[in-house]
C-alpha cells in the first residue's frame, strides 16, 4: 500500500432527526442495510476508492455513541472515536476532532453517504496540485432545492440561489488550513457549518463529478428505503 500521510475524518455525530422514526436511537452507521451495518458497506467503499492509499480512520460520534464503541471495539479495533460532548455543526465537528488525528492531511466526509467516485484520484490532486482544500460536487440540475456552490475567481462559494454544484459532503484539507479556521472560528450562535463557515471563506477548489453518478444519502426514511436495494448492487457493480 501506499501510504500517502492521510487520515479519514468521518461526521456522525448529528442527530438524525428525519430518519428517528425508522431507526429510534440506532446511529446511522450501524443502520440496517439488508441486516448488515452500513458501516461495514461504508468501510468496504472507502477502501475500494482509496485504493491502494493507507489510511487512519477516524469516526466522530454524537448520537448513539456508546453503540459505536461496542461495535468498534468488537469488529474494528483500528478505528479511533471522537465523542462531541454537543452537537458542534459539521465545521464544529471537524475543529473539535481534527487535533487528534495524527495525519497533516484530511479526506472529511459524512457518515451516511456513498457514491460512485474515486477518492484516490481526487487525493492525488490534492497532492500534485498542492491544494490546501479540495471540495468534491456534482454538478447541479434545475431542480434542486437545496443550497450549493458557485465557482467565483476559481473558488468555491456557497450559494441558496439557482447553485451551479452539489456538495457530496467529501472535503481534502491540510491541517493548516484547520488551524486557521480554528484560530478564527466565528462566534456567531449555534454549530459552524463546512459549507458556509469553511468551505466558502478559505478558498476551495472543486472536484467535480457528473449531475447523474450514483449516490445514495442514508438520511430520511424515503433514502434508507431506497438503499436496502441500491447499496447492495452498487457493490455488484463496483
Amino acid at each position: 500500500m501506499l501510504s500517502n500521510n492521510l487520515t479519514v475524518l468521518v461526521l456522525a455525530g448529528g442527530k438524525g432527526t428525519r430518519i428517528k422514526s425508522i431507526l429510534g436511537p440506532i446511529p446511522k452507521l450501524l443502520a440496517p442495510i439488508n441486516d448488515i451495518p452500513f458501516f461495514e458497506y461504508f468501510l468496504k467503499w472507502l477502501k475500494n476508492s482509496l485504493n491502494t492509499i493507507n489510511f487512519e480512520l477516524v469516526v466522530s460520534s454524537g448520537i448513539g455513541h456508546g453503540e459505536l464503541v461496542k461495535f468498534f471495539a468488537n469488529n474494528y479495533s483500528f478505528v479511533k472515536l471522537i465523542k462531541e460532548k454537543k452537537p458542534l455543526g459539521t465545521l464544529g465537528a471537524v475543529l473539535y476532532a481534527f487535533k487528534e488525528c495524527k495525519n497533516d492531511n484530511l479526506l472529511i466526509l459524512n457518515g451516511d453517504t456513498i457514491f460512485d467516485v474515486c477518492l484516490k484520484s481526487v487525493f492525488l490532486d490534492f497532492l500534485k496540485f498542492k491544494c490546501s482544500t479540495i471540495h468534491v460536487v456534482k454538478k447541479s440540475n434545475t431542480n434542486e432545492r437545496y443550497g450549493g456552490y458557485k465557482i467565483i475567481n476559481g473558488f468555491l462559494k456557497y450559494t441558496e440561489q439557482e447553485p451551479t454544484y452539489i456538495s457530496m459532503g467529501a472535503t481534502l484539507v491540510n491541517k493548516e488550513k484547520l488551524y486557521i479556521a480554528l484560530d478564527k472560528k466565528s462566534t456567531k450562535n449555534g454549530p459552524l457549518m463546512m459549507d458556509k463557515d469553511f468551505i466558502s471563506k478559505y478558498e476551495t477548489k472543486a472536484y467535480i463529478l457528473e449531475d447523474n453518478i450514483n449516490f445514495i444519502d442514508i438520511g430520511t426514511p424515503k433514502s434508507f428505503a431506497d438503499a436496502q436495494i441500491f447499496i447492495p448492487s452498487f457493490f455488484k457493480n463496483n
